[in-house]
């Protein structure tokens, strides 16, 4: 019985750190099949990025709407 505390020992440290080296190895899952997409398809991507830029202005300007609509409605 001598060892067993109940804590489980450092077994959990051994496995996390065991994890990491394969996190390390592999690198970030998706990375690479990312790139490939990108490169794929270009098209895609810059309708991507121009719907991105699309949604930000409409934000901007719901924002603007709204602050302009608080300012009228100041007793």
């Amino acid at each position: 019985m001598e060892g067993n505390d109940g804590g489980g020992g450092g077994d959990g440290q051994d496995i996390g750190e065991a994890a990491e080296e394969e996190d390390d190895e592999a690198g970030w899952p998706g990375e690479e099949s990312e790139d490939v997409t990108r490169a794929l398809f270009p098209e895609m991507e810059q309708d991507r990025m121009e719907l991105l830029e699309l949604e930000m202005r409409a934000r901007a300007i719901k924002a603007m709407l709204a602050l302009h609509e608080r300012r009228e409605n100041r007793p």
